[in-house]
């Protein structure tokens, strides 16, 4: 749905009574810090990332997935970081096939010893406190993967070390240290607000390795002592995850097999044409059994009402509709809604986002602009 059409609302309105009538744990990704309202008041934890912030986020953590057979996690991490790059240099560029050659080999050779004592631990056991699966203390860091790009001497691998300096060994290097940070609570809130715009990307790419670690976690202990419990993901600002091809193909990946994993997953996003605009958006488009569609663009509600033969009756319903008016398709039939509650209650206050000034927002966003500019200025 378009800006100001209740997206947000909704959502709240769904994560909610699942947190009062039930087990499964929410995840939410925020750039724009409206969630952290619902973590106060329902026992939630809201990480706030920022340049100088405490908590601290590894994008290398690397979970072994042993229980299953098909599962590659170092060729997905390879890919992964080919991404990572790409949201660093951002406006969309993409690294060359060279470039993502180079990137490919460092992470080969950082993670080696890595994969070495986890097949270890895998084989022999584990001792006391230690895991097989995925052990946080010894995974390599992103100062790894710039010492190992800077050992190779070829200039494709040397390029991409002086994209990532700032970031592993300078002072944007917020996700270049281990993960601190116990992410075991219901609802967890990645607030991003406070992040320059220009790290916005990175680090939710960042935030949903995390997420996938989790997720391996929960899938492992489901299988052990049958606990049934799902991991539910959030992703506002989708549209951050198709900006470059590598980064909509991880994400496509991630889709797929957080359901196979036990988990939900929920893209947040203005307007159906963002995903359509791209091959894996639009094959995720298809892969997908629950849409909530508000009011769209002219664009939007075309396709949506050539994909599903809609009635000019039914696409009324998202269009220039006031917010929580629109569609849902489950599957099988798109269902009208008006989605409004009582404005006078708790409840109305909790999910609203009309405390969360734009205004304000913005001011947040152009102060942490001008931190990290001042920040560059100041190592010239």
């Amino acid at each position: 749905g378009q800006s100001g059409s209740g997206k947000s609302f909704i959502t709240k309105g769904e994560i909610i009574p699942n947190l009062l009538d039930g087990k499964d744990d929410m995840i939410i990704l925020d750039p724009e810090n409206e969630y952290h309202v619902v973590a106060e008041k329902f026992g939630g934890m809201t990480i706030d990332l920022e340049l100088n912030a405490d908590y601290h986020i590894n994008p290398c953590d690397l979970s072994m997935e042993w229980d299953d057979p098909r599962a590659t996690p170092l060729a997905t991490k390879c890919d992964y970081m080919v991404g990572l790059v790409e949201s660093i240099l951002g406006k969309g560029k993409e690294c060359t096939v060279l470039e993502q050659n180079a990137i490919h080999r460092a992470c080969n050779r950082m993670y080696e010893p890595y994969i070495a004592e986890m097949k270890r631990r895998h084989e022999q056991g584990c001792e006391a406190g230690q895991s097989d699966e995925l052990d946080t203390e010894i995974c390599p860091t992103l100062v790894d993967f710039y010492e190992e790009l800077m050992s190779e001497a070829s200039m494709e691998s040397n390029k991409v070390a002086m994209i990532i300096e700032q970031y592993a060994v300078g002072n944007y290097n917020l996700f270049a240290h281990h993960t601190n940070i116990k992410t075991n609570n219901r609802l967890t809130v990645f607030n991003l607000l406070y992040l320059p715009e220009k790290m916005t990307e990175m680090a939710m790419k960042v935030c949903l390795s995390t997420i996938w670690t989790r997720i391996v976690k929960n899938r492992e202990e489901n299988e052990k002592n049958h606990t049934g419990k799902s991991i539910w993901v959030y992703m506002d600002e989708f549209h951050h995850f198709f900006k470059t091809e590598s980064s909509a193909t991880t994400i496509m990946a991630y889709y797929k097999r957080v359901r196979k994993y036990g988990g939900i997953m929920t893209g947040i996003t203005q307007d159906v044409a963002d995903l359509l605009r791209s091959a894996q958006g639009t094959a995720m488009f298809n892969n997908t059994g629950f849409f909530i569609f508000l009011n769209q663009s002219p664009i939007g509600r075309d396709q949506i009402q050539n994909l599903y033969n809609v009635s000019d009756t039914l696409i009324d319903y998202i269009k220039d509709k006031p917010a929580g008016t629109g569609l849902i398709y489950n599957g099988y039939v798109l269902i009208p809604i008006d989605y409004k509650l009582p404005n006078d209650n708790e409840l109305y206050k909790i999910m609203s986002t009309n405390p969360n000034d734009k205004s304000k927002k913005d001011q947040i966003k152009q102060e942490a602009n001008k931190k990290m500019e001042d920040i560059a200025k100041g190592n010239k």
